[in-house]
């Protein structure tokens, strides 16, 4: 499979998305200094009831993020998610020149401290959510809901939105398309690149002993 330019597809879509409306923890990372820090605890949706993100706000937020080099987003693009700014950490390694960067949104949790060093989330409310980017070398962004109805909707609303499905030796993988299509397209490795892909799409269901069922996107494909 040809590596797919991914900036420049991550550019044009967010000229299409934007404008319309403006692993289980944290690691830290080896020899790293913290150059940026903003944690934020006890953040919660204040009593009123919150629908569960959406799919396509959340994949705005999530592009504008990756487009801002891995800079949190404040203001309407976090608000439409119904999610608030938690963690907004960034670590730069000593030994090597990278830099290594957590921002957490969240609803109805709190972050604690962990044994490493990292912030766990504990949700609050059974509508509970995190969505939680790690990047340095490579990028990893989950989701995770603690109610399955809310799980399940947010996977409905990404199939309504449409998903690129390519069959593999693991049954298939799924792609974001950069629009909307309404449906999920079959294609194949080769016939990928031509359709725009921005990042891989898995819900991966429950996974954790916390009870809570992830959705994971990828950037490195």
């Amino acid at each position: 499979m040809k590596r797919i330019s991914f900036w420049a597809v991550v550019i044009m879509v967010l000229a299409v998305l934007v404008p319309e409306a403006t692993a289980a923890q944290t690691k830290k990372a080896k020899d790293a200094k913290p150059f940026a820090t903003k944690t934020y605890k006890n953040i919660t949706s204040v009593g009123r009831p919150m629908p569960s993100p959406g799919f396509e706000a959340t994949l705005r937020l999530v592009l504008a993020v990756v487009e801002q080099d891995w800079q949190a987003v404040k203001g309407e693009l976090a608000d439409k998610t119904g999610l608030v700014l938690m963690l907004d950490r960034h670590e730069q390694c000593e030994e090597e020149e990278f830099v290594t960067h957590w921002i957490v949104y969240g609803r109805d949790i709190k972050l604690v401290e962990a044994p490493d060093g990292g912030m766990d989330p504990e949700p609050t409310n059974e509508h509970a959510c995190e969505l939680r980017f790690v990047a340095d070398t490579s990028s990893s962004i989950s989701l995770k809901f603690w109610n399955k109805n809310d799980y399940q909707n947010f996977v409905g609303e990404a199939e309504a939105y449409g998903l690129l499905r390519v069959a593999d030796e693991e049954g298939h993988s799924d792609f974001i398309p950069a629009k909307r299509t309404g449906r999920i397209v079959n294609t194949t490795y080769d016939e990928l690149q031509d359709q725009n892909p921005v990042a891989t799409f898995r819900s991966a269901g429950e996974m954790y002993d916390d009870g809570c069922y992830v959705v994971e996107m990828g950037l490195d494909f």
